[in-house]
């Protein structure tokens, strides 16, 4: 009876985390220099509900994705508890940060590229990062798994983020010419391009920390990072009409790209461990 009632406690508390870090990224939004300009939101349920509705069960469901991530691979981690939420919570922030610069100038207050949209993406994508890092942290401090302390460290090739740039970045650039995403490659070239290669590198480095901290990481980086990925994009989805399709493409075809780059390190390390 004890048992089931910490449990009860223990979800309550995780459901009570996941609004309020909600809600604390809509305050965030609010009060860093990152405000939306509504008047170019046209999506259905944006005209139907309002901006801040829709906002708020956006954060709802992608906070959860990350909730459910953390819960189901602390196990998996030699630490345990707070400290293997945060390094989780850490991969989803940059992710968040960098994934913010990307260049879709119909959104934003910006007619243009400039150094001011580099810095308001910034801050957009930091109302984004501070919430899920407290978010992953305190679930892995509630959840309180024993950590895994038989687990030896992996070997973390510093090569990784080179590679998952490599190919991430050239399939971004590739699917951005041949125009199967809406992008702006045409008009900003340049700054498309290294976004396109950053983004890679940056998932690159999100692989190097969860490889560290988790025996479990492959899996982290498939029904963690990756899905999580798809739900960020779709945010463009909701508050934009007729871009969601667009929104679930790109962010899939990132996914299979990094289940592909795993793929080609895991074969790597195979052969280093034969040699």
């Amino acid at each position: 009876m004890v048992g089931k009632s910490r449990k009860i406690t223990k979800f309550a508390a995780i459901i009570g985390l996941i609004i309020t870090c909600s809600f604390l990224a809509i305050v965030a939004h609010a009060i860093l220099p990152a405000k939306v300009d509504e008047s170019r939101l046209d999506g259905i349920l944006v005209t139907t509900l309002s901006f801040p509705v829709v906002a708020t069960i956006y954060f709802i469901i992608l906070y959860t994705q990350c909730a459910l991530s953390i819960m189901f691979s602390i196990e998996g981690s030699p630490r345990g508890g707070s400290v293997a939420g945060f390094y989780l919570g850490l991969a989803y922030a940059l992710l968040y940060i960098v994934g913010m610069q990307e260049l879709v100038i119909d959104v934003s207050p910006f007619e243009e590229w400039s150094v001011d949209f580099v810095v308001y993406q910034f801050y957009m994508g930091l109302g984004d990062a501070i919430p899920v890092i407290i978010l992953c942290s305190a679930i892995g401090r509630i959840v309180k798994r024993r950590p895994n302390g038989d687990m030896h460290e992996k070997r973390v090739s510093r090569y990784s983020p080179l590679l998952f740039a490599i190919v991430i970045g050239t399939e971004r650039t590739l699917i951005s010419l041949a125009g199967l995403i809406h992008n702006t490659i045409n008009v900003y070239p340049l700054q498309v391009i290294l976004w396109n290669y950053a983004l890679g590198c940056t998932i690159g480095i999100c692989y190097m920390i969860l490889r560290k901290h988790y025996s479990n990481n492959e899996k982290l980086m498939i029904f963690g990072i990756s899905f999580n990925w798809i739900i960020f994009n779709m945010f463009i989805g909701l508050i934009k009409k007729g871009a969601m399709f667009d929104s679930l493409l790109r962010s899939v075809i990132d996914a299979l790209m990094i289940v592909l780059v795993m793929q080609v390190l895991r074969i790597q390390g195979r052969k280093y461990s034969l040699s």
